[in-house]
């Protein structure tokens, strides 16, 4: 079987499943906005160990609601966010393999 490729420099809001995991303030589906931190394997492939999370469900700054919504997923990150990101970074790593199109890039400007 052939694993999807993901470019961590192109996310564009990758959307994670509900079943693999949920914003664990509200219970709205989530997102990654960046993979800011990869590790080199052995065999040079990209490992992702940090990524930024966002909840779907956050209300426009201008939205009532948004300093409510902000103070209650702001609340200890370490608590509530740190195993979501775990458990997202593993299903990641099991599913998918990673490239950086800036890495890739810079290669080639390398070598021209």
């Amino acid at each position: 079987m052939t694993r999807k490729l993901i470019d961590i420099d192109n996310l564009n809001g990758f959307e994670i499943p509900r079943d693999i995991a949920v914003c664990p303030c509200c219970g709205s589906g989530l997102y990654i906005t960046e993979i800011p931190e990869c590790e080199i394997d052995e065999d040079g492939s990209l490992i992702p160990v940090h990524l930024h999370l966002e909840c779907l469900g956050e209300p426009d700054e201008d939205d009532e609601a948004w300093d409510e919504w902000d103070a209650s997923h702001s609340r200890m990150p370490y608590v509530y966010w740190l195993p979501v990101e775990l458990r997202v970074l593993e299903w990641l790593r099991k599913s998918f393999d990673f490239v950086s199109s800036r890495e890739e890039q810079e290669k080639l400007e390398r070598w021209i």
